[in-house]
């Protein structure tokens, strides 16, 4: 087994356990097409040098903060959404996951200082508008507070 990684041969194995064995091939063989190509998405299974830097940074940003806000539509926001709540940390961790500006606005006023929330903004293309267009909103609302 690679430390804070899963191998392939770990998926399988843990596959046979738990998957009939005609979805055990299929699964066997659309891996061994996908890992031929190398994608980024299954490499970091296998790389674990960056696992101390962010548990660094997670420290920090736990001492300096109360709340993560995660600003970020659909796929942007879904996989760390149910991480979140599979260990119960909603009351830590809110998701805006649509640009409506009342609905914001409703939220942020539950926050009693805005300045103890740490702002995580997540979008796969780096040009969603959704994402882009809540950015915009929350800039406005704490530079109206002078943060």
């Amino acid at each position: 087994m690679i430390p804070h990684g899963v191998s392939s041969l770990d998926m399988i194995s843990i596959l046979s356990k738990v998957a009939p064995s005609k979805s055990r091939v299929q699964f066997e063989e659309i891996f061994d097409k996908i890992s031929s190509q190398n994608p980024g998405f299954l490499r970091v299974l296998s790389q674990t040098n960056w696992i101390p830097e962010c548990a660094n940074r997670a420290k920090e940003i736990r001492g300096q903060f109360e709340k993560l806000i995660v600003l970020g539509i659909g796929g942007s926001s879904l996989g760390a959404k149910s991480i979140v709540q599979a260990f119960g940390k909603e009351d830590q961790v809110w998701f805006f996951e649509n640009v409506d500006a009342l609905s914001l606005e409703i939220s942020l006023s539950k926050i009693k200082d805005l300045s103890k929330v740490h702002w995580a903004i997540v979008s796969k293309s780096g040009k969603t508008l959704e994402t882009i267009a809540q950015l915009h909103l929350i800039d406005q609302i704490l530079k109206s507070k002078k943060l």
